[in-house]
This record gives structure tokens, C-alpha cells and sequence, in this order.
């Protein structure tokens, strides 16, 4: 399948002192970083991020991928390291302003690149840019394609899904509401399905929504941004799969299961239908209830109160 490189939105080579002024308004010479992160990110070695609470310092401090970040001058007195400070009011207004400025302002307008026969009449939108479809794509009618999307080959999509859709990202903030587009991708391997009505988001600049090879996921399934669903795994109808989160190889997820953020699934594990997954799940674990635990649990519980 074609590199993502090959239509990503962004075309950024870094975050300097004129991006910070002309997102932010923040006025400082020097400045320079690779991409934006939160405080966990690992995909480069000059990110900038934000801390709103003391707290999380110290996971800034042992992340060594993070050179700067948002924070007010009270955290600053928390940092003993050579991070570097931006000293504002607001993080979290500050790092998603930039975030969105930098979805806005900086688009890869690279025409589709279509490698299937799509056919017409079927009321299917592909975005005019930002887009590569690989051989053998079967797409049904009214399936929406949005920028930032590569499919690869021999990929089944039934009516009705929207597949890139911006993520749904929406943060409190001392100044209201602020709502950013996302600038990442969405990866969608060979032999994958998706069901009808399904909605795919993509991801933020730092971290791809990836669908893997081989994955099966049914109708009205929603994977939010920068989600990973592993290879050969199967989602069932209505589950949801919230924003970071991770699910590994060949597992299972039952029927309107939810996935919560930034939880991690083991290869080969099992979630029971309709169960709410708040914690990682071991390979090959299964697990079962709202909130879920493991399932040979569950079924004591149960039995206890009959």
C-alpha cells in the first residue's frame, strides 16, 4: 500500500518562533520543534506539548522526546530539567490553538490517487485531494472518502461510511470552548473491511488513526482519532473504540463494547458484548461487564446474586 507521506495533510518541517507568534501570539526567538505531542508522545525527538497540572511533570521529565511545553509560570516551578517553558495563562488554549492553526495553514493539496475501478453513479464522494485508494477497493453507494485517507488493496467499505471524518476533539478552556481540526492521517490496511454506516475518524498530527490488515469491522462501528485497531481483529456492531486507544492482533470485541481512551488490548483477547473496557487487557484475556473485569470474575459475580 502507498506511504502515507504521500498525502499527508501537513507539510510541516518544524514549529518555530514565527508559527508560535502567528498561532498564538506568543513573541520569543529561538524557538524550534519538531512536531506537536501530547506527554506521552514518542514519534519524534524535538516535540512540543502542554501541562496543565503539576502532576503530570514529572511524565514530562522522564519523556526525553519532549523539548517544550505550554505551561503556566506556577508549573515552570515544578520542571528540573531543560525543558523548555512557554509561559502562558492556558495551556490547553495555547496548545490546541496552534494545533488548529497549523491544520488550517498548512494542507498538502496532492490530487487522489485511485488504483480501483470506482463506480459511477454510486454517489460516492472522494475528497479532490489528500487521498490514495489502493486495487481491488469494492466501495458501495454514498460512502464519504476525506483528506488525510490511504486504503489499501483489495479493502471492502459498505454504504453509507464515512471514512476520515476530523476527530472529535473539544476542550474547556479559560477562554470557552475551543474546537481544533486534526492534521493527521488515517491508515487503512489491505483486506480490511468496514461496515455500512461506520465512521472512521482521523488522527492528530502526531498520532494516525491506523485500521491493519486484515481487520473486520461492522456496521455503525466508530473508531475515533488516533485509534489502532490490530490485524485480524473483528469489531462487531455499534462498538466503540475511543481516541488512542489500542487493540492488538486477532482479537475479539463483542457487540456494543466500548473501548475507552488510551487503554490497551492484548493480542487474542476476548471483550464480551456490550461491556465498557476502562483498563488494559492482557494477550489472550477476556473480559466481560460494564465496567468490564475478567470474565471468569463476572460469572462468579453473577452467580453469587441468582
Amino acid at each position: 500500500m502507498r506511504d502515507l507521506g504521500d498525502i499527508r495533510r501537513i507539510s510541516l518541517e518544524h514549529i518555530d518562533s514565527t508559527v508560535l507568534n502567528s498561532a498564538t501570539g506568543y513573541k520569543s526567538s529561538g524557538l524550534s520543534f519538531s512536531d506537536l505531542g501530547d506527554i506521552h508522545g514518542v514519534q519524534s525527538d524535538a516535540l512540543l506539548s502542554y501541562v496543565n497540572e503539576a502532576k503530570y511533570c514529572l511524565i514530562v521529565e522522564a519523556n526525553s522526546n519532549i523539548h517544550g511545553v505550554f505551561c503556566t509560570e506556577e508549573i515552570t516551578k515544578e520542571f528540573h530539567s531543560t525543558i523548555q517553558p512557554i509561559i502562558c495563562d492556558d495551556p490547553t488554549y495555547q496548545f490546541f490553538t496552534l494545533m488548529d492553526h497549523i491544520a488550517k495553514t498548512h494542507i498538502v493539496d496532492s490530487p487522489p490517487i485511485i488504483d480501483s475501478k470506482i463506480v459511477d453513479g454510486y454517489n460516492i464522494f472522494i475528497a479532490p485531494r489528500g487521498v490514495a485508494i489502493g486495487r481491488n477497493a469494492l466501495i458501495e453507494p454514498n460512502v464519504v472518502i476525506m483528506p488525510g485517507v490511504v486504503i489499501g488493496d483489495n479493502v471492502v467499505i459498505w454504504a453509507g461510511a464515512v471514512i476520515g471524518v476530523d476527530g472529535f476533539q473539544h476542550q474547556h478552556t479559560t477562554r470557552g470552548i475551543i474546537s481544533p481540526r486534526h492534521n493527521g492521517g488515517l491508515i487503512i490496511g489491505d483486506h480490511v473491511e468496514i461496515g455500512a454506516s461506520a465512521s472512521i475518524s482521523i488522527g492528530f498530527s502526531y498520532r494516525n488513526t491506523v485500521i491493519r490488515a486484515g481487520a473486520k469491522l461492522d456496521a455503525h462501528v466508530y473508531a475515533a482519532h488516533g485509534a489502532d485497531i490490530g490485524a485480524e481483529s473483528i469489531i462487531c456492531a455499534d462498538v466503540k473504540v475511543m481516541g488512542h486507544a489500542q487493540i492488538g492482533a486477532r482479537c475479539w470485541v463483542g457487540p456494543n463494547a466500548v473501548v475507552t481512551s488510551r487503554t490497551c488490548i492484548g493480542k487474542e483477547a476476548k471483550i464480551s458484548i456490550g461491556s465498557v473496557v476502562t483498563q488494559n487487557v492482557p494477550a489472550g484475556g477476556h473480559v466481560t461487564g460494564n465496567f468490564a473485569v475478567a470474565h471468569d470474575k463476572w460469572l462468579e459475580f453473577i452467580k453469587s446474586i441468582r
